[in-house]
């Protein structure tokens, strides 16, 4: 999005990593399973950049649960994806839990998957290499708080939960 400088200053927070996720179970995964990435390579970052999956079109035949139009996530994943079969939903945990339940596969992300760890065995994670699966997190706030120890103090917080990520 773009911001307007003149308002606002907006800091790095932290990088994150699209994510395909889908329950082990749901149709099509299977014959994509040789391609996952385990739960543990997620939470870790360990995995080599031969695991990322570069021809995105191995998911045509798989049903994503998509984001609002509006969300980054959506765009993103229109682009990386292009017209794959959808079912709407409205919020990412949501998202989360009805792929969860097999209902579809998601865009998620790195940082969301650190903080779910509740099934995680039934679910198959994919790393698209894709320029669009990388994106900065950042805080905007307003110029006139360059001086507000509160916001000083949430945006160092910020900054170190991210890194212990």
């Amino acid at each position: 999005y773009a911001t307007d400088h003149s308002k606002y200053i907006t800091e790095p927070i932290f990088k994150e990593r699209l994510v395909i996720a889908m329950h082990k179970e749901m149709r099509g995964a299977k014959e994509l399973s040789h391609l996952a990435l385990t739960h543990e390579e997620i939470l870790m970052g360990q995995y080599s950049k031969e695991q990322e999956i570069e021809d995105l079109s191995v998911f045509n035949n798989i049903e994503f649960i998509k984001y609002s139009n509006k969300s980054d996530t959506a765009r993103r994943m229109t682009r990386m994806l292009g017209d794959c079969e959808i079912k709407n939903a409205r919020h990412s945990e949501m998202h989360y839990n009805l792929m969860c339940a097999g209902i579809g596969a998601v865009i998620t992300t790195d940082s969301a998957i650190r903080q779910k760890q509740y099934n995680a065995e039934n679910i198959l994670f994919f790393l698209p290499k894709n320029e669009e699966s990388h994106r900065m997190i950042y805080i905007a706030r307003q110029h006139s708080t360059d001086d507000n120890p509160i916001v000083k103090n949430f945006i160092q917080t910020a900054k170190a939960y991210s890194s212990l990520q």
